[in-house]
């Protein structure tokens, strides 16, 4: 990876000598980055959660190359995550805060959206517990001009598939600390997939996670996914608490691609999961 120029362009890259995937991407920015507040989590008697991370939307440019197969990346939505920090499932011994086989974890719902018009982009992270009362909330709705402003108030209605925790729909109503208000609704545009790849939730393939001197190691995953929420991993199922999904946004009656996804664990009754 280049840092071309910081906040603006990133050149990826990789040979695919030894993975099925090759590729030459530039990440170009469209907005400035936007900067979540330090997150630390002790809820549970100790720390298991310390988080510094920013988001950034903008477009991707360049090529990938699957099993040879060569495909023309011109103008694709993008956004990318730097976080780092303290977090469950990195060092092999924690589940991850999504995963439902972290059986002492308490039940909540997670909602992430990133989405962008010409005019600005919506960034949103809310959290809810077993009550539905929103226990984080971080988010800001940035302008093509650099104007930033928070997300003070996301009220969310989730529309699942019955009898799973994958949306057909997600609505939220968003304003700000400028007290502009924004109506988004996202709708999947493929399944969510399982992110148990990179270190997450054990990750790699000798379960050690994140953190572990390791030397030079090239690794990657095959995820087949099983309508409506299955998730095979390199041909078995793997827990798909920690998800990842891209949807078809509408912000404000417009139109765009965007990223939206929803974890739920546990009992949410007032969701209507069990």
């Amino acid at each position: 990876m280049a840092i071309l120029e910081p906040y603006r362009t990133v050149r990826v890259a990789w040979s695919g000598d030894s993975t099925p995937l090759a590729a030459d991407l530039v990440f170009t920015s469209a907005f400035d980055p936007y900067t979540e507040e330090h997150y630390l989590d002790a809820s549970t008697g100790r720390v298991t959660q310390e988080i510094t991370r920013y988001n950034q939307i903008g477009r991707w440019d360049g090529w990938l190359s699957i099993d040879g197969v060569r495909i023309s990346v011109d103008d694709w939505w993008a956004v990318r995550d730097h976080s780092w920090g303290v977090r469950p499932g990195v060092g092999g011994i924690d589940r991850s805060v999504a995963d439902p086989a972290a059986r002492t974890a308490a039940p909540m719902m997670h909602t992430v959206l990133y989405a962008a018009t010409a005019d600005f982009c919506v960034c949103v992270s809310r959290r809810e517990n077993q009550r539905g009362t929103v226990t984080y909330l971080d988010g800001e709705v940035i302008g093509v001009d650099g104007r930033h402003s928070t997300v003070v108030i996301a009220d969310v209605t989730t529309e699942f598939v019955p009898g799973t925790r994958t949306y057909r729909s997600v609505r939220l109503e968003v304003e700000t600390d400028a007290g502009a208000r924004h109506d988004i609704v996202a709708t999947p545009l493929l399944d969510p997939w399982a992110y148990a790849g990179t270190g997450y939730d054990g990750g790699y393939r000798d379960g050690r996670g994140l953190g572990v001197p390791r030397g030079d190691l090239v690794e990657h995953d095959v995820y087949e996914l099983v309508p409506p929420e299955a998730v095979l991993l390199d041909g078995d199922p793997t827990p798909s608490g920690h998800r990842e999904q891209f949807a078809k946004i509408v912000v404000d009656g417009v139109t765009t691609t965007g990223y939206c996804t929803v974890m739920a664990r546990g009992s949410l009754p007032h969701r209507g999961i069990g």
